[in-house]
C-alpha cells in the first residue's frame, strides 16, 4: 500500500518560511521569493529577487521578477553588478515603476 503524501497548504508553508526567517534572523519575507529593492539615494538601487534583465539602454532598465517587471529611468544608468538573482543599478535614478 502506497502511503500518501501530506501537501502543506500556502498557510503552512508561509509559516515555516516565517519560522524559518526567524530563526535565521532574515528580513520578512526574505524566502517568499518577493522582490526587494534598498536604495542609496537616487544614485544606486540594488534589486534582490531579480529573474533577468529585459531591457538595457543608458536611459532604461527594465528588469524581470517573480511579481512583476521593475522600469527604471534616469540618466546614465549602468547594471555594475548582475548575479543570478540580484541587480545594481548605478546612474542618476528619476524613476521607479512596477507593473505586471
Amino acid at each position: 500500500m502506497r502511503k500518501k503524501r501530506r501537501r502543506e497548504s500556502p498557510d503552512g508553508v508561509r509559516r515555516v518560511e516565517r519560522k524559518m526567517e526567524q530563526l535565521l534572523e532574515m528580513p520578512s519575507g526574505a524566502l517568499s521569493g518577493n522582490c526587494h529593492m534598498e536604495f542609496y539615494g537616487n544614485r544606486q538601487a540594488m534589486i534582490e529577487g531579480c529573474r533577468g534583465v529585459l531591457e538595457y539602454e543608458e536611459g532604461l532598465v527594465r528588469l524581470s521578477t517573480d511579481t512583476g517587471i521593475l522600469k527604471f529611468t534616469g540618466r546614465s544608468l549602468s547594471l555594475t553588478c548582475l548575479t543570478g538573482d540580484s541587480a545594481v543599478i548605478s546612474g542618476f535614478i528619476l524613476s521607479v515603476t512596477f507593473g505586471g
